[in-house]
């Protein structure tokens, strides 16, 4: 049984799938000989076997243990399904759906690594936000898209990031909270200004510190 850290390097067909709605010709042939691989998410879980298609009367399928994996750490990645089907060496959208509902430890794998890449897309849509440096309304809602769609897409995969999230600093005026929903980044991060700053002026025995005490450095 072959273990596999890094899927990419994995040898796999230099070609495009040469039929990507069939799965039939050399790619076919060339999957039936492929052992299984293990691929170890990194996630805390276990780690799961691609196994090697079992061998049925009809159209073969293209899909082999390596191509599997690889489509794995691309998901683990923080690749969006179409950038992982827009490869050369990937299957089409159809065939990449075919293959979730054909191989269960393929579909586990890439659910997995679909929650563990959510992070990843996460860190994507804070550096577009980041680095954008548009000045017309058009190019700034085209960055505003880009960023919510990679915050609602990593949402659905792991629900740290879903659209309700309550921050509680329980030593803040009696358990303030920071309410995510809704709010744009810029307004988020000022209100984080505002918890980190107070949460500064809470002593080491967590006891509440008078505000009037405290100097604001930025003013000085």
């Amino acid at each position: 049984m072959t273990k596999s850290r890094n899927p990419a390097t994995l040898p796999i067909p230099d070609t495009p799938l040469p039929d990507p709605f069939g799965d039939t010709g050399p790619a076919a042939d060339w999957a039936r000989t492929r052992p299984p691989v293990t691929v170890d998410l990194d996630d805390g879980g276990a780690p799961i076997t691609l196994a090697t298609p079992a061998y049925t009367f009809g159209r073969p399928t293209a899909y082999t243990p390596e191509i599997g994996a690889r489509i794995v750490e691309q998901f683990r990645l923080g690749l969006t399904q179409p950038e992982v089907t827009g490869h050369a060496w990937a299957p089409d959208q159809s065939t990449f759906y075919r293959w979730m509902d054909a191989y269960p430890d393929f579909r586990e794998a890439v659910s997995r690594a679909r929650a563990a890449g959510a992070a990843v897309m996460a860190d994507r849509a804070v550096e577009i936000a980041d680095t954008a440096d548009e000045t017309t309304k058009a190019g700034i809602a085209r960055a505003r898209l880009r960023v919510d769609a990679r915050f609602r897409m990593a949402a659905i995969y792991d629900r740290r990031f879903s659209d309700r999230q309550v921050i509680t600093h329980e030593h803040l005026d009696h358990g303030q909270s920071l309410d995510m929903a809704g709010q744009d980044i810029a307004t988020l991060a000022a209100q984080l200004g505002k918890l980190l700053a107070k949460a500064q002026a809470v002593d080491v025995d967590s006891k509440p510190v008078d505000q009037g005490q405290v100097s604001d450095k930025t003013k000085e």
